[in-house]
């Protein structure tokens, strides 16, 4: 398993979005930095994972951005660590849904 990647027991249910519908969580489930809470209903999440570089035999620094639906009864600002996990798409460039904030 990647560095920032969470192998975790829980079974999140019960996660519904503002208009009411139930979003049904599956997949990936990953630990991550809030970088930007500016949006109303979106947050914009960056990992980082440690990425094997053969040439030189040494570890360069990977990040990667990831766009992730924020629930209502959560209170996220930016500096925050969560736990996003994969769910059906919600627009055009969400498909994660924040369901912990670790601190």
């Amino acid at each position: 398993m990647a560095k920032g990647q969470t192998e975790s027991k829980h079974v999140y249910r019960g996660i519904v979005m503002d208009n009411g519908d139930a979003l049904s969580v599956r997949g990936k489930l990953f630990e991550g930095k809030v970088v930007s809470a500016k949006n109303k209903n979106t947050v914009v999440i960056q990992r980082e994972a440690p990425l094997y570089m053969s040439k030189t035999k040494r570890y360069a620094r990977s990040k990667s951005t990831i766009h992730a639906y924020k629930p209502a009864k959560l209170e996220i600002k930016e500096g925050d660590m969560v736990v996003a996990a994969e769910c059906r798409p919600v627009a055009k460039s969400v498909s994660f849904v924040v369901v912990e904030v670790k601190s």
